[in-house]
């Protein structure tokens, strides 16, 4: 599971269950306003072949950043209520809340004086991880096509020039 806290959280969503309280893993080397993710292991969809595909932890480039992870959980009724360092976004479904989601800051909040987008693990070296990361706001808004997402991926890290990919030859 490890890297795919996004699609196995929106499975569980998806699939009707409704915890309480959920945490998921983030990546802090994304900004929080990018939906950055790993691409689902289990699709195969739009011409995009992805049955050789094996995860191996690589340097920086895992998981989802906090970004994609807020378009999940709001989608499905979640509010952020808490950041455990650079590890974990803590989750409570709104019905909970009730009245007490006023008294919330925004998620924004949740990030400030953090480092977000800085380099928090080891730079990545290679550029095959490129073609396993998607923005998941564009695989939302295209009903899932992978290859825009995965082009929309590019564009935001080029634009971005991240320290994580600063060492991809030929990327920026």
């Amino acid at each position: 599971m490890d890297s795919h806290d996004l699609w196995v959280f929106r499975a569980i969503l998806e699939a009707g269950y409704r915890p309480r309280v959920i945490t998921t893993e983030y990546n802090s080397n994304y900004p929080i306003t990018d939906a950055i993710t790993l691409l689902d292991p289990t699709i195969v969809r739009n011409s995009v072949d992805i049955g050789k595909f094996e995860f191996k932890f690589s340097q920086c480039a895992w998981g989802a950043g906090a970004g994609a992870l807020r378009i999940v959980a709001e989608a499905h009724g979640y509010k952020m209520v808490g950041r455990v360092g650079y590890l974990d976004l803590i989750w409570v479904r709104n019905d909970l809340l009730m009245n007490q989601c006023s008294l919330l800051p925004p998620f924004e909040w949740f990030f400030h004086n953090a480092s977000i987008g800085k380099l928090h693990h080891g730079q990545q070296s290679s550029s095959d991880i490129l073609s396993q990361i998607i923005d998941y706001e564009t695989y939302v808004r295209t009903g899932g096509n992978l290859t825009a997402s995965n082009r929309a991926a590019h564009s935001i890290l080029k634009r971005r020039r991240l320290p994580c990919y600063e060492s991809v030859k030929n990327f920026f």
